[in-house]
């Protein structure tokens, strides 16, 4: 394929800046190196003289098809500047290498059979992953842990199929019908452990973009204060004035490896200013998309303005959090934690219970689950759909349709891992990488 070149490091002032060239005839960027001749597998230490700057260079090569592209692949680290790393590409587009388009190292590992579609996506999740467990879950991925479980699926399919085969090939033998029974039990058990992948896409989802925690109550109880203290900085306005926070106010925080998206809201109270009416009404939309929601109350009083916020977060995933314990008096209700921001009292425990309201039932999901994207949850919500009209169709002895639907559900299988893609595919897929990926 035609040659390509980007850099795969960051173009910023930096110790080192690597550019990377992959296709054919790469032997002709030696014009600009003080080397003769390639070396397979060896670093060398040379210089760059370029038509502009020089510098001193590690240059490796990478032969066919033993690099990440499958094809002819040379790096060069260069000193962290970005000018003369500039200057360098600036050669390259004068021998008649192109820059590579986004994701297009990935692409071509890809079509050179290097890695599948879903490792291709993998890299891409891998460098964006927000969090460790996420960083888990899309190295699994990376390491082909989709692969074998279509490769799994296709396997059943395929044994289906080739039951269904045998009636339609030999209509007039001595089938037993009795062997749809069977079957159905296979197509079961088939759509069983897609719906469990389906399931795992939103757990695994959360690990990814970040449990929604909505911190609410009356104003003046220390959201803000607790906000701060879980992010660990400045970021809300800390106030005795009620209805200070007449927005709601988003930070994002990593508990202990576990990505959470704060969210400070309104206080919730009765009130005629506009304004902060409308920021309780959103708090109360906000209440019923979170994952969680703590429900935070003042150690020294308990009013109508508590009960109402009970009252709507009833049935919710929540936490019942008491703060300034230093003016506990009588307290109608029994709560989860009582502390103190102020004066720093049991805030060591507000993490571990804020996790332990996320994650529990997570936990199988954190060391078997196999982490799917949108494209693989759309393909296997159709690919169950194709299994249950194969029910309907063995049901109702309608093997042309029953085979249709065998060849439709493995299609739809080697989408996921590529084996049948179309150009568009690939291009929506690795538009979505940055250049040098």
């Amino acid at each position: 394929m035609d040659a390509i070149v980007a850099p795969i490091t960051p173009l910023l002032t930096s110790a080192v800046i690597v550019v990377r060239l992959s296709g054919d005839d790469l032997s002709r960027v030696l014009d600009f190196f003080t080397i003769d001749k390639l070396e397979f597998r060896k670093a060398i230490f040379c210089k760059y003289r370029g038509s502009e700057l020089s510098d001193d260079v590690i240059l490796t090569y990478f032969k066919a098809p033993n690099s990440f592209t499958g094809e002819d692949v040379i790096e060069v680290s260069f000193h962290g500047n970005p000018i003369i790393v500039s200057s360098f590409l600036k050669d390259m587009y004068s021998l008649g290498i192109r820059a590579a388009e986004p994701g297009e190292f990935s692409k071509r590992a890809f079509l050179n059979g290097k890695m599948d579609l879903a490792q291709s996506e993998a890299i891409a999740e891998l460098i964006n992953s927000k969090s460790k467990y996420s960083i888990q879950f899309s190295y699994k991925l990376l390491s082909g842990a989709l692969r074998s479980k279509v490769d799994y699926l296709v396997e059943r399919v395929i044994n289906i199929g080739s039951v269904v085969e045998a009636f339609v090939e030999f209509p007039d033998e001595d089938l037993d019908p009795g062997n749809f029974t069977e079957l159905f039990r296979e197509i079961d058990v088939v759509v069983k452990d897609v719906s469990d992948l389906i399931k795992s896409y939103s757990v695994i989802n959360h690990y990814k973009n970040g449990f929604s925690v909505v911190i609410a109550g009356k104003p003046n109880v220390g959201k803000s204060s607790l906000l701060n203290y879980l992010i660990s900085q400045e970021r809300s306005i800390v106030s005795d004035i009620p209805g200070t926070t007449r927005d709601y106010i988003v930070e994002h925080a990593d508990l202990d490896g576990v990505p959470i998206k704060l969210i400070d809201t309104a206080g919730i109270r009765a009130t005629s200013e506009k304004i902060e009416s409308a920021g309780i009404e959103k708090s109360k939309e906000l209440i019923n998309n979170a994952d969680l929601v703590i429900d935070l109350f003042d150690a020294s009083s308990f009013t109508d303005e508590d009960r109402y916020l009970i009252e709507i977060t009833e049935g919710k995933n929540r936490l019942l959090f008491v703060n300034k314990s230093d003016l506990l008096e009588n307290f109608p209700l029994e709560f989860d934690l009582l502390f103190s921001i102020k004066y720093n009292k049991n805030l060591d425990m507000i993490v571990p219970m804020i996790k332990s309201k996320l994650i529990p039932s997570d936990s199988d999901a954190l060391s078997t689950g196999v982490m799917i994207n949108e494209r693989h949850r759309h393909l296997f919500s159709i690919f169950i759909d194709a299994m249950n009209k194969l029910k309907v169709a063995l049901n109702r002895s309608d093997l042309d349709v029953a085979t249709f639907e065998i060849g439709e559900s493995l299609n739809i299988l080697y989408e996921i891992t590529g084996e049948r893609y179309t150009e568009d595919i690939l291009n929506t897929i690795f538009e979505k990488f940055c250049i040098g990926k």
